[in-house]
């Protein structure tokens, strides 16, 4: 069996909108090189300056080299019948995938990524980076972050972790084994470049209709937890069997992926969720100067809490009542004679300031940005703005500030539930700054 070690290099991060500036293929048996090809590309647009600091790869280098397309053809014949190998091989796989699908052709190859099989066949190191591992093994690279350099540090890696016979046998077997309890219409190579990252993900039927919306810390393994063979949920069954496609999304943090899951499930309602697909909350409970009061979202020019219905109001106004005075209505009908007595011992201002505090901890900041930072999940950040007093959109960034993914969001309280729980979670765990942010979103 050979395989084909590979590195690229990108004019960014994110494989929207950029394009790979190098390439270099090292084939292999495993123990020995048997071939070899590089090339550097021209993207046919600017590599940014942060780029070619990272990289040296200049505008001037790449202006006379190849376009992708003029080695797309010995790209393919180089790595015919060898197994895709790379250091986070979805990224560079998928980067190259994406330039033949331009190209009108669907390039396909299995996988096997050295970072997973690293950790599983040589345990212990504190990073399995590239740059991290590779000195610890003793492995030179006199050109990091060139093509050849890495995809060169990488056979050493490759070649370490082949020695180990039984466990990278053991480890590659896992990773390439077609697993007879994946859906036969599922393609492999699908599977095999899900990452093993914090995301969300989506099950389409035969009519690329959403069957499903999901989301995990590990959307890999959780996508592989829905084709177990031992389901037992007549539900769980009908769904596997009618999954025809999969497509998933990155989030870098875990609250981007909790609301942005529940938000498209608001939206396109899929059959096979049973949470979160109440309606839409259309009743804000509101402080009109002298009392709490509720009125249809539409008609409230002020900032307001989201509730479902009139009786969901009452009852909404009824709790942040006991809230901010600490005490208990025995019923209904004592809270305007118990309010009475309470404006007259605090004093109408204080009454009500205090009574507007309790309300708003239920709101956003109006018009700030919620920035989650330290991820653990991936590098980047994730920015929520808010906009007249409900979450309006969902931004994301790569570690470079590239802006990977926006979405519009829905209002209503089970996603703002979802939201404040984790944004206090974040606030404890210091993962989190809040900041006025005047910028257009």
């Amino acid at each position: 069996m050979n395989y084909c070690i590979v590195d690229i290099e990108t004019t960014g991060g994110n494989r929207t909108g950029n394009k790979i500036t190098e390439i270099a293929i090292v084939k292999t048996d495993g123990k020995k090189i048997l071939e070899t090809f590089e090339s550097l590309i021209n993207p046919e647009k600017r590599i940014p300056s942060n780029i070619t600091y990272l990289t040296g790869i200049t505008n001037e280098m790449v202006s006379d080299a190849p376009k992708f397309y003029e080695v797309a053809k010995e790209i393919v014949q180089f790595t015919k019948d060898c197994i895709f190998v790379a250091h986070n091989v979805f990224f560079d796989y998928q980067f190259i995938k994406r330039e033949f699908l331009e190209l009108g052709f669907t390039f396909s190859r299995k996988t096997y990524c050295t970072v997973k099989g690293a950790r599983e066949v040589l345990p212990g190191h504190k990073s399995y980076s590239l740059g991290k591992i590779a000195p610890e093994l003793g492995i030179k690279n006199s050109a990091r972050h060139r093509a050849m350099g890495d995809a060169m540090a990488t056979f050493e890696l490759f070649k370490i972790m082949n020695n180990k016979s039984k466990a990278f046998l053991k480890n590659q077997e896992k990773q390439l084994n077609i697993r007879a309890n994946i859906p036969a219409n599922i393609d492999i190579e699908t599977i095999n470049s899900i990452p093993e990252s914090c995301g969300v993900y989506k099950f389409f039927d035969s009519n690329n209709k959403i069957l499903y919306i999901g989301k995990s810390t590990n959307i890999k393994n959780r996508i592989y937890g829905h084709f177990k063979v031992n389901l037992t949920k007549k539900r769980d069954i009908e769904l596997k069997a009618l999954i025809k496609s999969i497509e998933w999304m990155e989030t870098t943090d875990e609250l981007a992926a909790l609301v942005i899951e529940a938000c498209l499930i608001k939206k396109h309602r899929p059959k096979y969720n049973v949470r979160l697909k109440s309606r839409r909350f259309i009743y804000g409970v509101f402080w009109d100067g002298e009392k709490l009061t509720y009125a249809r979202k539409e008609n409230i020019d002020q900032r307001f809490v989201l509730v479902k219905n009139k009786r969901a109001a009452e009852a909404k106004i009824k709790y942040i009542y006991e809230k901010s005075l600490g005490i208990k209505f025995e019923n209904i009908l004592s809270v305007d004679t118990t309010l009475s007595k309470w404006r007259l011992v605090l004093g109408e201002k204080a009454f009500g300031k205090r009574i507007v505090g309790t309300l708003f901890d239920l709101e956003y900041p109006s018009e700030y940005f919620f920035l989650t930072k330290k991820s653990s999940h991936g590098e980047g950040h994730v920015r929520f703005r808010v906009n007249e007093s409900a979450l309006s959109k969902v931004e994301i960034f790569d570690k470079e500030e590239n802006l990977t993914f926006s979405m519009s969001l829905i209002e209503d309280p089970e996603v703002k539930t979802i939201f404040m729980s984790h944004i206090k979670k974040l606030k404890l765990e210091k993962n989190i700054e809040i900041k006025n942010d005047t910028r257009n979103c």
